[in-house]
C-alpha cells in the first residue's frame, strides 16, 4: 500500500500534467516539494526518477512514457498490469520529439533594435518530404511565430507544449518567419542572450535549447548544415559558426547537430591571430578585455597546435578555412560551436585551463560535431572521445609527465563523480543528459580508450581510432558499433572488457602489501570495492643499476614471484594502464 506522501506525490503529477506536457514553474517546485516528504526508500527512489526526467527540460517526453510508467507504478503500488485510468490519461499529454530528420537551416537574425524581441527567420529544408505533419521544437516562452509559408505559400500551423506543428504534406523546406526574445547573461541562460550593459549578444542552445533560438529538430543524432546572416546596429560585429562569405553570411557546409550553431555580436571584440594551421586553416580570437592578451595568444596557439595534431592523426578538419575562439560569459568552460567555439571568460583567464579548453573544443570537430551519438545515453562518446584526444595531444605537445598528470587528475575527479552519482558510461537510450553531466562520460570516457591503447599498443589504437574516424565522418554512431568496429579490424573483442567496466560504482581501489626479500617479491592486494573480471594490475619491480622487471598482479589471489635480481623499490602501473588505485 502506498504512503500518504507517495500519493500526494502523484496527485500532483497528475495535476501538473492534466491539460499539458510541459511543467510551470509553480508545478515544478510543487513536485519537488512532494517528493522531498517521501521517505519510504523504494518510493523515493521512484520519485527521483520521475523528476530526473522533468527537472531539466520541464517537459514529458514521448519517449519517456515507458520508463516513466514503471516509476509511478511503484508510487501506486502497480508492479504489474496497467497504472489507474485516470494517471495513465495524463500521460497522453506526453510532448511528441520532432518528427523530421533535418538536412539545413537558412537563418537569419536583425538584432539592430533595442529588442528584447528581435525579427528572424529560418528556412528549415527537410531530408525528405514531408509524410504529414511536420513537428518541430520551439519554445513558446522565446519564439513568437507569425508565419509558416511553404514555396511562398502560407500553411496552417499551431504552437503547443513547446511544438511547432505545420501541415504540410510533401514539403520539402519550410519558412518560418518569427521573433525571438533575449535574455540576461547568466551561468544559465540559453538561446539569445544579451548582456544589457554592454549590448554584447550571443547564443547557446546545447543540449536541448535550439527551439529557444530556431524551429529546430535538437537530437544529437540529426546532423544538419547551417547559414546564418546576422543583421547587427551600428559599431556592432558579428561572428558565427563556419566560414564568412562574401555577402557576410557565415556558412558551416558540414554536418554537425544543430546545437553546433552559434553567432555572438558586440562592439569591442578584442581580436587575436594566432596564423594559419598547416592545412591553411587560420585560427583567430574574438575576445573581451577582461583577458589579458597574453593568455589569449596561448589558447589560440594551442587551438592551431591541437589542430594540427588532430588533422594528422585523425583526418582534415571538414568545418572550412577558419577557426575561430569567442571569449564569453558563461557556467560551462566551453562549448564546442563549429568553426567558432565558445570559451568562457573562467577558462580564458586561467593559463592552464584556457588550453586545455582550447584543446578540447577543437577535438570536438572530430568527436561530438563530426562524428555524431545517436542518443545522450552514448555521451561520454562525444566527451570521452575528445578527451582522449585532448590528453593525447598534450602527451604529443609536453611530454609524458603531463600525460600521466591528466590521467591521475581524471582518475581523482572519476572517484568523485561516481560517489556523487553512480552511473553507467554508456546509460539507457531515453537518458537526460543532465543527469550524467559529469565526469563519468569526460573521465572515465579517457581512461577506457587508455586501456584500449594498453592493450593493443599506441601505433594500432591510433591506426583504429583513425579509421574510425574516416569511417564514420558526418555519421551516427553508438558503443556497440565501436566495439564491433574495434574488433573487425584489430581481432580483439573488447565487448566483455566494456560490458565490465560499464556499470562501475566506483573506481577500483586496493590495498597493497608487498614483501621484498632479495629477488622474491610477494604481493597480496585487498580489494576495497568491485572488481572488473579480468583486471590486472602492472608492478614494476626495480633494482640496482637501472634494472627493472614488470609482472601482471591478479587481485584475486597471492602473488609471488623471483625477479631475478635484488628488489629494491617496486611501482604500481606507473604508465597509467589501468583504471584503479592502489594504496
Amino acid at each position: 500500500m502506498p504512503d500518504i506522501a507517495s500519493r500526494k506525490f502523484v496527485e500532483t503529477f497528475q495535476r501538473a500534467f492534466a491539460k499539458s506536457g510541459r511543467l510551470s514553474d509553480p508545478d515544478l517546485k510543487a513536485l519537488q516539494t512532494a517528493q522531498r516528504s517521501i521517505t519510504n526508500v523504494t518510493d523515493r527512489a521512484a520519485a527521483q526518477s520521475v523528476m530526473a526526467m522533468l527537472q531539466h527540460d520541464r517537459e514529458l517526453d514521448s519517449f519517456e512514457v515507458a520508463p516513466m510508467k514503471k516509476a509511478l507504478g511503484v508510487l501506486v503500488g502497480v508492479t504489474n498490469g496497467p497504472l489507474p485510468a485516470d494517471l495513465a490519461k495524463v500521460l497522453e499529454h506526453a510532448v511528441p520529439q520532432a518528427n523530421v530528420s533535418v538536412k539545413h537551416y537558412e537563418l537569419s537574425f536583425d538584432v539592430s533594435g533595442s529588442g528584447p524581441d528581435f525579427p528572424a527567420r529560418a528556412v528549415v529544408e527537410l531530408d525528405r518530404k514531408a509524410k504529414g505533419t511536420v513537428i518541430l521544437e520551439a519554445n513558446p516562452d522565446r519564439l513568437n511565430v507569425s508565419s509558416v509559408k511553404v514555396a511562398g505559400h502560407d500553411v496552417p500551423f499551431t504552437l503547443k507544449d513547446g511544438r511547432l506543428h505545420v501541415t504540410a504534406p510533401g514539403a520539402k523546406a519550410l519558412e518560418v518567419n518569427y521573433t525571438v526574445k533575449a535574455v540576461d547573461k547568466g551561468n544559465d541562460a540559453y538561446g539569445l542572450i544579451k548582456d544589457k550593459y554592454s549590448g554584447r549578444m550571443w547564443t547557446m542552445t546545447w543540449p536541448y535549447n535550439t527551439g529557444a533560438l530556431f524551429p529546430s529538430n535538437s537530437a544529437p543524432s540529426d546532423g544538419v548544415t547551417t547559414r546564418v546572416t546576422v543583421k547587427v546596429g551600428q559599431g556592432f560585429e558579428a561572428v558565427g559558426t563556419g566560414t564568412k562569405a562574401a555577402d557576410g553570411s557565415f556558412a558551416t557546409k558540414s554536418q554537425s547537430p544543430a546545437y553546433g550553431f552559434a553567432f555572438y555580436a558586440a562592439k569591442d571584440f578584442q581580436l587575436g591571430d594566432a596564423g594559419s594551421s598547416k592545412d591553411g586553416v587560420a585560427v583567430s580570437g574574438f575576445g573581451t578585455a577582461s583577458v589579458p592578451k597574453a593568455l589569449r595568444d596561448a589558447y589560440l596557439k594551442t587551438a592551431k597546435d591541437s589542430l594540427d595534431f588532430y588533422s594528422q592523426w585523425l583526418g582534415k578538419f571538414d568545418y572550412g578555412n577558419t577557426l575561430k575562439l569567442v571569449e564569453l560569459e558563461g557556467g560551462l568552460g566551453g562549448m564546442e560551436h563549429t568553426g567558432a567555439v565558445a570559451i568562457m571568460l573562467s577558462s580564458a583567464k586561467d593559463p592552464d585551463y584556457g588550453k586545455e579548453t582550447a584543446a578540447h573544443e577543437t577535438a570536438h570537430h572530430w568527436f561530438g560535431d563530426n562524428v555524431r551519438i545517436a542518443d545522450w545515453g552514448d555521451f561520454w562518446m562525444s566527451e570521452g572521445f575528445t578527451n582522449y584526444a585532448t590528453y593525447r595531444f598534450f602527451r604529443a605537445d609536453q611530454g609524458e609527465a603531463k600525460y600521466t598528470s591528466l590521467l591521475d587528475r581524471a582518475k581523482m575527479e572519476l572517484r568523485d563523480a561516481l560517489e556523487a552519482n553512480p552511473h553507467a558510461l554508456s546509460a539507457p537510450k531515453n537518458t537526460d543528459v543532465n543527469e550524467i553531466f559529469d565526469s563519468v562520460p569526460y573521465e572515465m570516457g579517457p581512461w577506457m580508450l587508455r586501456m584500449m591503447e594498453a592493450k593493443l599498443g599506441t601505433p594500432k589504437m591510433d591506426s583504429l581510432l583513425k579509421d574510425w574516424f574516416q569511417s564514420n565522418r558526418q555519421k551516427t554512431v553508438s558503443t556497440e558499433q565501436f566495439v564491433a568496429f574495434a574488433k573487425k579490424k584489430t581481432g580483439t573483442d573488447f565487448g566483455p572488457f566494456f560490458k565490465e567496466w560499464n556499470s562501475l560504482t566506483a573506481v577500483p581501489s586496493f590495498h597493497a602489501d608487498v614483501q621484498l626479500a632479495g629477488s622474491k617479491v610477494k604481493v597480496t592486494l585487498a580489494a576495497s570495492t568491485k572488481v572488473p573480471k579480468g583486471l590486472e594490475l602492472p608492478l614494476v619491480l626495480e633494482g640496482d643499476g637501472g634494472r627493472t622487471k614488470t609482472v601482471m598482479v591478479d587481485p584475486s589471489k597471492p602473488f609471488q614471484v623471483d625477479a631475478g635480481f635484488p628488489v629494491k623499490r617496486t611501482k604500481w602501473d606507473p604508465e597509467r594502464t589501468v583504471l584503479a588505485f592502489v594504496r
